[in-house]
C-alpha cells in the first residue's frame, strides 16, 4: 500500500509550479481616522479606518504602511488591533474576519468558515497566545491554532443580553464582556459556564448604551453613554467602576470633567480621553491629567485614540500620531501621505505624479515623497509662491510642452504652476466676464489636452464641465463648450454651446493627436467631433461630427497610433483616426464613474486601461481583456476615476479610496528556497457533514501545491492555492464525490520545498 502511494507520488513530481503572476502594486493613502494603536517600546502600530496599517519606528523616526492586497491584509479598513506573546498580530476587517500577520511575515484569515461567530469582529483580546474576541453576534476564542469555541454556540441559547460585544477584560480568574444593553462576567476556572448580568449602577435603558470596559488587572472601568437631560439632540459619556463588595457600579471619572469619550487600557494602565485633555488613573484609583495631552470634542471629531508603551511613554492619534516627550510637550508623528483619499484625476510630468483630492487638495509624488497642497489655503497677488489659491475641488488637468501643469478649480481659479524651480511658482488664470456665473463656468474643466511638441504651438484646450447645472438660482449654469489658451498661458477663445460642431457645453474628452494635430472632442450623450487645430489659435474651427459614433455617451478618449479609444457609457469604441471610421465595439466591466475625469489612457505598447465604477480593464493586443478589481489585486476602490500611463509604462489610477500605481511588465524574482517545508492542515481531525468540510493549510510558504491520497494510494484530490490560511480541501474526490472517513496523506509543495502530512476525516 505504502509503495503504491509513493509511486503515485513519484509520478507526479514533474508537475511544473504555476508561473509568478506578472505586475507590481502600490498603494498611496492618506491616514484620516485612527481606530486602535498600540505603542511598544521600539515600534508604534495604528489601525486606521481607510488606509490599513502604519507602523513608526521609535528608533529610526520613520514610517511605513501595510495595505490591503489578495493573500494579505484583507482590507484598508481595521477597526482593532492586538499581539498575542508569540509575536502575531490581529487585525480585525469588517465584514472579512481577522487578519492574521505572523513574525516571518506570512498573513493568513481566520473567518466565520474557522467557526468566527461573525466575520465582523468588534473587539480583540489578548491573553499569552490565547485571543479573546468580540464579534457582533456573540464571543469566540483563538487557542493559537484554531477558534476553539464560541458563545453562544450554534444552536444554543445566548447568556448575553446583547450579542453585540464591545469589550472583553479579565482580572485574575474573572472575565468580564460588555455589550451595548450591559455587562456580564464569568469564572475562566468554570470554563465560562455560567455568566452573570452585572447592569447595577449603571444608567442602561433605551436612551443609553454601554460603550465599553477597560481595566489595569484589577480594577474594572465602564464607560456608558446617553441622552442629555438638557439636551436631547446631545449626549453625555459617564465612566464608572465596578466595586466587587457591593456587586454595583459606581461613578469613577476625571474630577474636572463629567465627559469621557473612550477608556484605553495599555501596559497596565488606564487612559481616558476627554473634552479636557487624557487623563491617566494611577493603581490607588487617583486621576491625573496628563500636561499637555490631547482633548476630544462633544461630538468625537476628532477621533482620539490614546496609548501607553510599556517604557511609560504616551501617544495619541488624531490624523496623525503624537508623541509625549518631556512634559508638557507632545511632538507630532505624522506619517507620510497624499493630501486625501477621494482621488478625481491623475498626471504625470518628468517623473512626478500629480494627484488632485475632491474637497481635500492637490498632491505630487516626487522621488518617493509626497508634498501636499491643501484644500482652503490662499495667498495674495497672481504668482503664489508655495501654494494655490484655492485647490477646494481640482478636477481637469494636463500638462504642456513646458511640464507647466494646469489644473482647474471648480471652486476657484484655472491654475498653471511650474514647481521645478524653487520657490514654485504658481499663476492664476482667469477667464475673465461681467457675469460672475459665467466667470466661475469656465473654471469648471472636466477634460484636457495640450500640445507636448517642441514649441506647444496648438496650445492648450480645456473641456467645461458644470457645477450649476439645473440650478434655479444662477444666471448661467450649463456647460461653456471648449476654452482654448496659447503657449504663454493667456486665455485665446471660447467655443461656446451654440458654436457649429459644438454638440453641447458639456464636453467628457478631449485628446490631441500629437502628430496631426487633431483634436477629437466627446460629448455628453452626444457623440464625437473631430478638427485639425488651426496654425493659428483662435481661429475658426471646423468641427465635424464623427457619424460612426453615433450619439454614444462619452466620458473619455485616449489615442494611440491610428486608434481613437473612446470610453462611453454604450461600452469601449475603437476608431480609426485615419478615416474616422468604427473599428470595433468591446464590453466594459461597468458603468463609468460620474466622478471620473480621464478615466482611460493608452500605454507604450498600445495596451488601454479602461476605469470604470467596476475596477480597471486591461485590454492587451492578443489577449483576452483582464479585470483588477480590489478582489484580486491592491485596487484601493472600485470606482476608479483617473487613469494615467507614463512613458515607462506604469500605470496610475486614482480612485474613490486613494491611488495606486501599476507595472503591468513587473516580474518578481524568484523567492528563496526554503530548505524546508512544515505544514499544519487544520481543523485536523476533520469532521465530514452533509456539506463537507472546509479543510485549510498553514507553513512557512505563501503559495502551496499538492495531492491527497487515501489509504491504498488512490489520488483523491489536486490542490493549489496562495495564502496561508486558504482552504484546500472540501471532502469531495476528483469525481466530486464525498470521501469516507478514514486517514488521507498529503503532500504539499511550497517555497521551493516539500513536506508531507496527514489528516483524518471523521464522521
Amino acid at each position: 500500500m505504502l509503495r503504491r502511494m509513493l509511486l503515485a507520488m513519484g509520478l507526479l513530481a514533474a508537475i511544473v509550479s504555476p508561473v509568478l503572476a506578472q505586475g507590481r502594486w502600490a498603494t498611496y493613502l492618506r491616514m484620516k481616522t485612527c481606530t486602535d494603536l498600540i505603542p511598544l517600546r521600539d515600534t508604534v502600530w495604528v489601525a486606521t479606518r481607510e488606509a490599513g496599517l502604519l507602523r513608526y519606528s521609535r528608533a529610526l523616526d520613520q514610517w511605513s504602511s501595510i495595505t490591503r492586497e489578495p493573500s494579505g491584509l484583507a482590507s484598508n479598513r481595521v477597526d482593532a488591533i492586538t499581539f498575542d506573546r508569540s509575536g502575531n498580530l490581529y487585525c480585525s476587517v469588517p465584514g472579512k474576519g481577522i487578519s492574521r500577520l505572523d513574525p516571518d511575515g506570512r498573513w493568513s484569515l481566520i473567518n466565520a468558515f474557522d467557526g468566527l461567530p461573525s466575520d465582523t469582529v468588534t473587539v480583540l483580546r489578548a491573553q499569552g497566545d490565547t485571543i479573546w474576541i468580540g464579534t457582533t453576534r456573540g464571543l469566540a476564542v483563538w487557542d493559537g491554532e484554531t477558534i476553539a469555541g464560541s458563545i453562544p454556540d450554534r444552536g444554543t441559547a445566548s447568556p448575553f443580553i446583547d450579542d453585540r460585544i464591545n469589550g472583553i477584560c479579565i482580572t485574575g480568574d474573572t472575565m468580564f464582556v460588555s455589550s451595548p444593553k450591559g455587562v456580564h462576567l464569568a469564572r475562566l476556572s468554570q470554563r465560562l459556564a455560567t455568566w452573570q448580568l452585572i447592569n447595577t449602577g449603571l444608567p442602561v435603558g433605551p436612551a443609553y448604551n454601554i460603550v465599553g470596559i477597560a481595566t489595569n488587572g484589577r480594577d474594572l472601568l465602564g464607560l456608558a453613554s446617553g441622552q442629555n437631560p438638557q439636551n436631547t439632540a446631545q449626549n453625555v459619556f459617564t465612566s464608572f467602576r465596578w466595586f466587587t463588595p457591593l456587586s454595583r457600579w459606581i461613578s469613577d471619572f476625571p474630577p474636572t470633567s463629567s465627559s469621557v469619550r473612550r477608556l484605553r487600557d495599555d501596559s497596565g494602565v488606564i487612559l481616558a480621553t476627554t473634552t479636557n485633555g487624557t487623563w491617566q488613573r494611577s493603581p490607588a484609583g487617583v486621576w491625573g491629567q496628563l500636561a499637555g495631552s490631547p482633548s476630544t470634542d462633544n461630538g468625537d471629531a476628532t477621533n482620539l485614540e490614546v496609548g501607553m508603551a510599556p517604557d511609560g511613554v504616551a501617544f495619541a492619534s488624531a490624523g496623525g500620531v503624537l508623541q509625549q516627550q518631556a512634559s508638557p510637550t507632545w511632538v507630532s508623528r505624522t506619517p507620510p501621505g497624499p493630501v486625501g483619499n477621494n482621488c478625481r484625476n491623475v498626471a504625470w510630468s518628468n517623473g512626478s505624479v500629480y494627484a488632485v483630492y475632491n474637497g481635500e487638495g492637490v498632491s505630487r509624488l516626487r522621488d518617493g515623497v509626497w508634498r501636499n497642497f491643501p484644500a482652503g489655503i490662499s495667498c495674495s497677488g497672481n504668482a503664489c509662491d508655495t501654494t494655490f489659491s484655492n485647490a477646494a475641488f481640482p478636477g481637469g488637468m494636463v500638462v504642456d510642452f513646458q511640464d507647466r501643469k494646469w489644473i482647474g478649480m471648480w471652486a476657484g481659479p484655472l491654475v498653471a504652476f511650474d514647481d521645478d524651480v524653487n520657490p514654485p511658482v504658481f499663476i492664476n488664470k482667469q477667464f475673465t466676464s461681467t457675469n460672475s456665473d459665467t466667470t466661475h463656468l469656465h473654471t469648471c474643466i472636466h477634460a484636457a489636452a495640450a500640445d507636448t511638441t517642441a514649441g506647444g504651438q496648438a496650445g492648450i484646450w480645456f473641456g467645461l464641465d458644470s457645477d450649476r447645472i439645473g440650478c434655479t438660482s444662477c444666471a448661467t449654469g450649463d456647460p461653456q463648450g471648449v476654452d482654448v489658451y496659447d503657449r504663454s498661458g493667456n486665455f485665446i477663445r471660447n467655443y461656446g454651446p451654440n458654436y457649429p460642431g459644438v454638440k453641447n457645453g458639456l464636453v467628457r474628452g478631449l485628446e490631441l493627436a500629437q502628430g496631426t494635430n487633431e483634436m477629437w472632442v466627446g460629448f455628453k450623450q452626444q457623440g464625437l467631433g473631430a478638427f485639425s487645430v488651426p496654425r493659428t489659435l483662435g481661429s475658426e474651427l471646423d468641427i465635424q461630427s464623427v457619424s460612426a459614433a453615433g450619439a454614444i455617451d462619452v466620458f473619455g478618449v485616449a489615442i494611440h497610433g491610428d486608434s481613437v479609444w473612446v470610453l462611453a457609457a454604450e461600452g469601449l469604441r475603437r476608431f480609426r483616426a485615419s478615416d474616422r471610421s468604427l473599428a470595433s465595439s468591446l464590453a466594459i466591466a461597468g458603468p463609468p464613474s460620474l466622478a471620473s475625469m480621464h478615466p482611460i489612457d493608452t500605454g507604450p505598447d498600445g495596451s488601454v486601461y479602461v476605469g470604470t465604477d467596476a475596477g480597471l480593464r486591461v485590454h492587451r493586443r492578443g489577449q483576452l481583456p483582464v479585470d483588477y478589481t480590489p478582489t484580486n489585486s491592491p485596487l484601493a476602490d472600485l470606482s476608479v476615476r483617473g487613469v494615467f500611463v507614463d512613458p515607462n509604462g506604469t500605470v496610475w489610477i486614482g480612485t474613490a479610496s486613494g491611488v495606486n500605481s501599476f507595472e503591468p511588465d513587473y516580474i518578481p524574482p524568484p523567492a528563496p528556497k526554503l530548505p524546508s517545508l512544515t505544514v499544519t492542515l487544520y481543523p485536523n481531525p476533520a469532521w465530514l457533514t452533509g456539506i463537507g468540510f472546509n479543510l485549510r493549510i498553514k507553513g512557512q510558504a505563501t503559495e502551496y501545491e499538492g495531492e491527497m491520497y487515501d489509504l491504498n494510494g488512490r489520488l483523491v484530490h489536486r490542490f493549489r492555492v496562495t495564502g496561508n490560511g486558504s482552504a484546500v480541501w472540501n471532502g469531495r474526490d476528483l469525481d466530486q464525490r464525498q470521501v469516507d472517513p478514514g486517514i488521507y496523506f498529503v503532500r504539499v509543495r511550497g517555497g521551493g520545498a516539500e513536506g508531507t502530512s496527514r489528516v483524518v476525516v471523521l464522521r
